[in-house]
């Protein structure tokens, strides 16, 4: 029963659009198989492997593969063979039942779903070898899979019996789920007919930090703000005394913008540095944000943070926005041209608004990650692999588009650390934006939404817990959700900016 249980089919290794080699795992083991070159004698090869290195190659001649591992092995219990054309290296896990994302650290990691996919099969591995009397080849987790690394008898799946003859857990949330967050503050002038009609503390990273705080999830953020920065805000930026604050100024009465939005332009006035490597943090993080909207994130940052975060959600904004010499009007380049592009494999999610979503190739980017696109008032559509559907939206009285696709990115990221399925995320993520373009500014959430929707939240679990049929119902958690969206609307609406009933997504 449990060969049942083994990889179905092994990974690619791609790196500059080449397969080098192909690997699976099981709960003790790594498989490494390279395909060997021709007319070249067994014996020349080389294959050292150390504790948490690996080196292969042709002796004589640059190695191959140089490398650092995803974790330590065993090295008096790893060995490589040669079988025909193949070399075959056996790692042996340090940690047993440890999900590898990948046999090399920081490069070819299996997007979120793929390596959940992974933590399953392991988990149902365990459960298979604590369990020999019971053939586990058909189950299936409906809930959060625990870590394989430890037997957890609790947790939910569904085996032969019928989800009614299983025993209720309440679900857990998981622990430490940090997240790191890597935008400038910026300061926000809204223009119109001439006038100024309001000036607010702006950028992606304080409108998502704002749905984090508000839903209890720990963050840490890296900003970097000018001599000139006044707002007091919850996560202290990096000060540049030499430099000014980002600032933006949206003109809501001058046409179309180079961006597509109906009625709005968008001028970077001033810019803060970048933000670097060397200012992210060395710790592990569950999940990153890369939200940059002044060109403040650069490749070699984003390479950082898919070296220290498990999974990273990329705005598209902080990739492709360009900014004109004379006036600083945004443009957008094409994703492939954004010098981004050879890092977006390792990445988990990529957001884009339904204007920016024009400058990439959906059908090639949903191969390498989860693609999520917001419509405004349409809602969201999200695109992954052969799969693609559409997550509805919440009615909103539009006072002011800034910032609501960063809200829904908050959004999706507190569903996802609340252990969501990606559409449910999504409709939560509709949620925090449809409230955000409310306000003027950073919104300020009712208490009492608040917890109404985390109970909603609780309850969503629950149910998919106990039943794999509603897993994919996010209607019925969308009406669920809205008497909580719409307990919140009170009288602090403001003076609505005149831009003809169309969404902008900034």
């Amino acid at each position: 029963m449990a060969e049942k249980l083994a990889p179905e089919k092994r990974h690619d290794f791609i790196h500059n659009g080449q397969k080098v080699f192909e690997w699976d795992q099981t709960l003790e083991e790594v498989n490494m198989y390279i395909t060997l070159p021709p007319n070249v004698h067994p014996k020349a090869f080389h294959c050292k492997i150390q504790s948490k290195h690996i080196e292969v190659g042709i002796k004589g001649n640059p190695p191959y593969l140089n490398h650092d591992l995803s974790a330590p092995v065993k090295t008096d219990c790893s060995f490589w063979t040669l079988e025909d054309d193949i070399m075959h290296i056996t790692l042996q896990k340090r940690e047993k039942g440890q999900t590898w994302a990948s046999p090399i650290l920081g490069q070819g990691q299996l997007d979120p779903y793929a390596t959940d996919l992974e933590q399953k099969r392991l988990m149902l591995q365990r459960f298979q070898e604590e369990n020999p009397g019971f053939d586990f080849s058909q189950a299936q987790f409906t809930g959060n899979c625990p870590d394989p690394r430890s037997f957890m008898g609790a947790a939910i799946m569904t085996l032969n019996p019928p989800p009614s003859q299983q025993t209720p857990h309440s679900p857990r949330r998981i622990p430490n789920r940090r997240v790191l967050i890597v935008g400038n503050y910026c300061h926000d002038v809204l223009i119109q007919n001439g006038s100024i009609v309001a000036e607010t503390l702006g950028g992606a990273a304080s409108f998502i930090s704002n749905v984090l705080d508000s839903s209890s999830v720990s963050c840490e953020l890296v900003s970097k703000v000018g001599h000139d920065f006044r707002y007091e805000v919850s996560h202290s930026p990096i000060v540049v005394p030499e430099k000014e604050t980002t600032v933006f100024e949206a003109y809501f009465d001058l046409g179309i913008d180079g961006i597509g939005h109906a009625d709005r332009v968008l001028k970077r006035v001033s810019a803060c540095d970048p933000i670097l490597p060397s200012d992210i943090p060395d710790s592990r993080f569950d999940f990153g944000m890369a939200v940059g909207v002044g060109g403040e994130i650069l490749p070699e940052t984003l390479e950082k943070m898919v070296e220290i975060c498990d999974v990273v959600a990329v705005d598209i904004q902080a990739l492709i926005r360009v900014f004109d010499p004379v006036d600083g009007a945004v443009k957008l380049v094409d994703l492939k041209e954004s010098g981004f592009f050879h890092i977006l494999h390792r990445i988990g999610f990529l957001k884009a608004s339904s204007d920016e979503a024009l400058f990439m190739d959906i059908e090639q980017m949903k191969q390498l990650c989860c693609v999520v696109v917001t419509n405004g008032e349409k809602g969201c559509r999200i695109y992954h692999k052969d799969d693609e559907m559409t997550v509805p939206p919440f009615l909103a009285k539009q006072v002011d588009p800034t910032g609501a696709g960063d809200s829904f990115l908050g959004g999706l990221v507190v569903g996802l650390v609340e252990g969501l399925s990606v559409p449910d995320a999504a409709l939560l993520g509709n949620l925090f934006g449809s409230i955000t373009v409310e306000h003027i500014g950073q919104p300020k959430f009712d208490l009492m939404m608040l917890q109404r929707v985390k109970d909603e939240v609780q309850k969503r679990k629950k149910q998919c817990n106990l039943s794999s049929s509603h897993n994919n119902d996010y209607n019925e958690f969308h009406e669920r959700l809205s008497p909580a969206r719409f307990s919140c609307v009170d009288s602090q609406l403001q003076p609505k900016l005149l831009v003809n009933g169309h969404s902008c997504d900034r």
